[in-house]
């Protein structure tokens, strides 16, 4: 499997997994990178091994290693959502899960040159995104190369477990409205052209992110 080259942390929450898509995107562009994993986004990389659908998740004990489950993701919606559109919050993206999904993790990080943490409340909320940070953490103090750059928003505060931001690259941008262009059988059901409110950042910022990540990638 290709080397990582950079690795993506975030929360998915509130558009969070759309913005990285199209930041992924964007970095691969950027760097003339080719393969799936030279920039790693987990819900993209489990993706790449044979997969399994359904409405639902399987339980854990009914996973199989090398298969990824996808299912549509419900949480914060009610539970009468999934079969009723108009009860719906918003939008649900498919989730996808394998069981190996720490592992693959680990490896893309102990290959990367910088991880790109998406540091906003949602991540200091989420236990998964502090078990990264964590790893994170761990990580650079084997590799003293190993980067990180903290992609922050104008106007958003932080609070919880306080984390060392000391040898971290920092920038932060204002977040511009943007819609998502998704379907409806995507969001809500209620027609063909429906859009959904998410957010971006300018292209300048996007190109500061490129500058801050150049020196680290050769």
């Amino acid at each position: 499997m290709p080397e990582t080259k950079i690795l993506l942390s975030f929360a998915m929450a509130d558009y969070g997994a759309i913005f990285v898509k199209e930041l992924r995107d964007k970095l691969l562009k950027a760097f003339n990178y080719f393969d799936a994993f030279a920039v790693y986004m987990d819900n993209v990389a489990c993706r790449e091994q044979p997969s399994q659908s359904g409405m639902s998740m399987p339980a854990s004990t009914d996973q199989k290693p090398g298969t990824t489950y996808l299912a549509p993701d419900m949480r914060g919606q009610p539970p009468e959502a999934l079969k009723d559109v108009e009860k719906r919050k918003g939008y649900f993206p498919i989730g996808a899960m394998t069981p190996l999904w720490d592992e693959g993790f680990k490896k893309a990080m102990s290959e990367a040159r910088v991880m790109v943490i998406i540091l906003n409340q949602l991540y200091m909320d989420s236990k998964w995104c502090m078990q990264e940070w964590e790893q994170f953490s761990a990580e650079k103090g084997k590799r003293e190369e190993f980067r990180g750059l903290a992609v922050r928003f104008e106007g958003e505060k932080l609070s919880g477990k306080p984390i060392n931001l000391d040898d971290v690259d920092q920038l932060t941008f204002n977040k511009i409205p943007a819609t998502t262009g998704l379907g409806s059988s995507f969001i809500s059901g209620r027609g063909k052209d429906t859009k959904y409110l998410a957010w971006t950042i300018s292209e300048p910022s996007f190109q500061q992110i490129v500058e801050k990540l150049r020196p680290h990638l050769k």
